[in-house]
């Protein structure tokens, strides 16, 4: 489970799913936006780092190679963070 964040103010809930070569967000059926599908390769992903803490859930944002991020609100940001540099390393 997790939140893809615009703004302070609005966000979606959804899925995040990190695969050997993709990360993907896929919101929710209760989103205004339900039908929000957004998706990075791993090739095209600079870095990942973990942002502010939220008492149990943790924000992190992913880098593209262009200089682009996508803020996320996951539980385990940390095990999210170390995740994402695993299949990193392996591409």
């Amino acid at each position: 489970m997790a939140n893809i964040c615009y703004s302070a103010t609005k966000s979606d809930g959804g899925r995040l799913l990190l695969t050997n070569q993709r990360l993907i967000f896929c919101a929710h059926a209760l989103n205004i936006n339900p039908n929000l599908y957004w998706e990075i390769s791993l090739k095209d992903v600079d870095r990942a780092e973990l942002g502010l803490n939220l008492f149990i859930s943790q924000r992190i944002t992913v880098f593209n190679v262009e200089g682009n991020e996508t803020t996320f609100v996951v539980y385990g940001g940390k095990t999210w963070i170390a995740e994402i540099e695993c299949a990193l390393n392996q591409n």
